[in-house]
């Protein structure tokens, strides 16, 4: 027991720390992770399943403050951003923590609900999830003011939609594209259209004071949890594919019920993913896939090992990163924001191409160049979605086969 404790104690300590380097994941760990033959495989599950969980909380930082997501947060930017741009950025972090906790409770609460019934629930609701898919992608196009905007929506969503697909269908591991297909949609047009408009950093609240209603704060994590929870267990729908559908679903364009709902989806999608495995027998992300790799058999009782540890680690992380969120408050306060947003883009861009090459870094310039044309031509951003949502409706229709022949031969 003493041996997990400190295994906790660590993977949260690494977390954080790696959580705050733009563009880092955890998939760039597990590999050295696995090697660690030397501990006990529960020391290491708990070890692995601590890191996850604070790395994912602590990405909100860098993702809100600098405007450099990872992959997971890439859609939170452009909420954040804004509440930054308006001296709030550490009330925006806050509700991302706020929300977190909130999730996780949720999270256990639908768990142990549901987990006897779980895997009859999840192969039925499988074989429906094209329709309301195809229905939020229409809803949203139609809902632009005006026949010019929703045309301007429409090829907006279909050209983000086809650099998607051809991203996801390359020979390249797709795990990795994903970085330069996000950042670049919303990382790098957020920093470009931030140097052209010469934006600045106000001065910044530290007030612990949230302006959203403690009702609203409830409902939207609830939104986001069973968001998350569709994300944590179906197959080609994503966390930012479900912060879109969510969005538009139920309305949330304040950008406080937003930053709630994304951080909501990231938690609970963790959770449900690590423990996709005992529920209905499915590595659900690569965190999973490294627990399947490491136990002889997902029983009950390491079912049970998830949960004390995702709350000891939630526990820990959050007030550590409250208190670093205030020092980034004042690190972006004196620094020359052009000189900031310069110093990120050509981050991002060195981390694309050490990842992915020089096809990255092409995802990474025609994407970000697809984002700021939607800035351009005053449409919502999220259409950008299109990246992953017609893949994903392509999947579930059966019609990517035929593209592929279309594009590929």
């Amino acid at each position: 027991m003493i041996e997990e404790i400190i295994a906790v104690f660590f993977g949260v300590f690494l977390g954080i720390l790696t959580g705050l380097l733009p563009g880092m994941s955890i998939n760039n760990f597990l590999p050295i992770f696995l090697t660690l033959t030397i501990f006990s495989q529960e020391t290491l599950v708990v070890f692995i399943v601590s890191f996850a969980v604070s790395q994912l909380i602590a990405q909100f930082i860098p993702s809100i403050f600098l405007g450099a997501p990872s992959e997971i947060t890439s859609i939170s930017v452009l909420p954040g951003h804004k509440l930054l741009l308006e001296g709030k950025g550490y009330e925006a972090v806050k509700i991302c923590f706020i929300s977190c906790i909130l999730s996780m409770f949720f999270s256990f609460l639908i768990i142990f609900t549901i987990h006897q019934n779980f895997k009859e629930f999840y192969h039925k609701i499988r074989d429906y999830i094209f329709y309301p898919i195809l229905f939020i992608v229409i809803f949203t196009i139609l809902a632009e003011n005006g026949l010019k905007k929703i045309i301007m929506s429409l090829f907006i969503f279909l050209i983000s939609g086809l650099v998607g697909f051809i991203t996801l269908n390359s020979p390249y591991p797709s795990s990795n594209l994903m970085f330069p297909l996000l950042a670049g949609f919303f990382g790098l047009s957020t920093l470009l259209v931030s140097l052209k408009e010469k934006s600045y950093i106000p001065e910044q609240n530290l007030s612990e004071q949230i302006n959203i209603k403690k009702i609203d704060l409830i409902k939207s994590s609830l939104i986001g949890t069973l968001s998350g929870l569709l994300v944590g267990f179906l197959p080609g729908v994503g966390v930012s594919q479900a912060a879109v559908l969510a969005q538009s679903l139920f309305g949330l364009y304040d950008p406080r019920f937003f930053l709630s709902t994304i951080s909501s989806i990231n938690l609970s999608n963790e959770i449900f993913s690590l423990n996709s495995l005992y529920l209905v027998g499915n590595p659900r992300s690569g965190t999973s896939v490294a627990l399947q790799k490491i136990l002889d058999e997902f029983n009950f009782s390491t079912f049970l090992l998830l949960f004390p540890t995702i709350l000891i680690s939630v526990g820990l992380s959050i007030p550590i990163l409250l208190h670093i969120s205030k020092k980034f408050t004042k690190f972006v306060e004196k620094i020359n924001y052009v000189f900031l947003n310069v110093g990120i883009i050509c981050f991002l861009s060195i981390l694309t191409l050490i990842f992915t090459g020089i096809f990255g870094m092409i995802i990474f310039i025609t994407c970000g160049a697809i984002g700021v044309l939607a800035v351009e031509l005053k449409i919502k951003r999220s259409h950008c979605m299109g990246c992953l949502l017609l893949p994903t409706l392509l999947f579930f229709s059966g019609k990517n086969v035929l593209l592929l022949n279309i594009l590929f031969g």
